[in-house]
């Protein structure tokens, strides 16, 4: 088993918990191609983290531009992943709903 690149780590570390063990697991099933899982799971959600801010900001200068689509429109309204999982997080520690009050808000605003 080949080590992870410093690269890999990185993109793997935003999709699961542990990238090292997730390596590990997969390459203790012997019935798949290593190399392939790993690029498809890199592959399925690449794209979705690389929203840079300025990607972000220019969405949101553009957000009543009438050829944005709900999703759009949506996905820079609710924020940062960081951020909804912190809210998610104070949610259940302080038994609130900020986060689904946060997530209806931004629905309620962009309906389909």
């Amino acid at each position: 088993m080949r080590d992870l690149t410093g690269d890999e780590k990185t993109a793997l570390s935003k999709i699961v918990t542990d990238p090292v063990a997730w390596w590990t697991h997969a390459n203790s099933v012997e019935t798949i191609d290593h190399e392939a899982a790993l690029s498809s799971k890199l592959a399925r959600w690449d794209g979705i983290y690389d929203n840079t801010k300025a990607d972000r900001d220019k969405i949101q200068e553009d957000a009543n531009n009438p050829t944005l689509t709900v999703a759009q429109k949506r996905r820079v309204e609710y924020g940062d992943l960081g951020e909804q999982l912190d809210m998610q997080y104070r949610d259940l520690i302080n038994d609130t709903t900020i986060w689904k009050d946060h997530v209806a808000a931004v629905k309620a605003d962009n309906p389909k």
